[in-house]
């Protein structure tokens, strides 16, 4: 059966060897936790690296679980190991593991760009260089950063053993019944708007990601006038903006349950939980990426560890966009180009550059969702005028 194989059984499978330096590339729900702190970890003394100290944390809580050796792992962000090392030139630190995980591996790269950050490029130095007696291991969903990386420093890619699973068809990965596309973050409720009997009756919830603690707060207001019950979940690091006792629960019972705490059933998340947090919720059905970073939408849609119904991105092509909601008193009616330009401004309907819709750019884009859409010219008073009609939506 296709996509039915954990990373564990391919490995065994095809007698995949980890040498000094391997990368192993694999999708999202492949069993790459799993494979690192139930069979690799087997007799070996492991540094697992991951990028957030919510991940950290995260992996602390599932490596008790699932009843670990003492002293066995320990359980490091990539900013720790950097300084870490930076005081220890012999690698006597290094020397005392047998394995080095590198998990997420592509965000060390993205965070020491962003950021110019000097202890994470001594990080990224000691993890890419061969020792004698310590593996290094990279994990990654999303190698584009690493891709980028190579191009520039060929030299450190021949170091590496890669194994490229992530468009195998044998190995297991999430799958999302349905997706869908919106070009701005004013159509999100008319996405939440699709799942409100749902919502009602059969306890749905929802988790949106996207950048800015601003943006968090527009949500909520769009979800609290959907009649959802939405709490918002950042960084513990935020100076500017600390979380407030009510939010610092939500995110441990995340962080320690995998679960949204009740009442809530809008989880918004910004990039600090990116790769931080893995939720198990079953009742979380609908997914929302208001970013157009397609690493982004990956490591995102990763946090909830199950298929799901429907996920929805943000795409920046202007007319690729499934979320528009036309009220009935609109369709199948004759309308001017004035009258419609008008329900553009009231609804506030905008491409992903922020602007309203012009008449004919909406006309295109309702009928690239299903809308057919009627133009014909008709005289009034002396005056030829162009009416639009829009029929309803054909369901694809």
């Amino acid at each position: 059966m296709k996509g039915s194989k954990y990373l564990s059984e391919i490995i065994k499978e095809r007698d995949m060897k980890l040498g000094n330096n391997t990368m192993i590339l694999a999708p999202v729900g492949s069993g790459k936790s799993y494979w690192v702190f139930n069979e690799l970890i087997v007799g070996k003394k492991m540094l697992y690296l991951c990028d957030t100290n919510n991940l950290e944390e995260a992996m602390r809580n599932e490596k008790e679980s699932q009843c670990l050796l003492k002293g066995q792992i320990e359980i490091k962000t990539y900013q720790w190991f950097g300084v870490k090392t930076k005081s220890d030139m012999n690698d006597d630190y290094i020397n005392s593991f047998d394995i080095i995980v590198c998990d997420e591996v592509q965000n060390l790269l993205r965070y020491m760009k962003i950021n110019d950050n000097a202890i994470l490029q001594f990080a990224l130095y000691r993890l890419l260089r061969v020792y004698e007696n310590t593996q290094i291991l990279f994990l990654t969903a999303t190698p584009n950063e690493l891709w980028k990386f190579e191009v520039h420093n060929k030299e450190v890619a021949e170091r590496f053993t890669t194994y490229n699973l992530l468009e195998d068809k044998e190995i297991r990965r999430y799958v999302d019944k349905r997706k869908g596309y919106i070009g701005h973050i004013s159509q999100i409720p008319y996405v939440l708007r699709e799942y409100e009997d749902s919502f009602k009756y059969r306890d749905l919830k929802c988790m949106v990601f996207t950048s800015t603690i601003d943006e968090m707060k527009t949500i909520e207001n769009y979800c609290i006038n959907e009649n959802l019950i939405p709490i918002s979940i950042w960084s513990m690091n935020n100076e500017k903006h600390p979380m407030n006792e009510e939010q610092l629960k939500v995110r441990e019972h995340l962080l320690s349950k995998g679960e949204l705490l009740e009442p809530y059933n809008a989880l918004i998340l910004n990039k600090a939980s990116e790769t931080g947090i893995n939720i198990y919720d079953k009742d979380i059905e609908l997914v929302i990426v208001n970013s157009a970073d397609k690493t982004f939408q990956t490591q995102a849609r990763g946090r909830v560890r199950h298929d799901i119904d429907l996920l929805v991105l943000k795409d920046t092509r202007e007319t690729n966009i499934t979320f528009i909601s036309i009220g009935d008193d609109l369709l199948n009616v004759w309308l001017t180009k004035e009258q419609l330009q008008h329900e553009i401004e009231l609804a506030g309907l905008r491409d992903n550059k922020r602007r309203l819709y012009s008449v004919n750019a909406l006309m295109k884009a309702l009928a690239e969702i299903g809308y057919p859409i009627e133009k014909k010219r008709m005289q009034t008073s002396g005056v030829k005028i162009t009416y639009y009609m829009i029929k309803d939506k054909i369901e694809k």
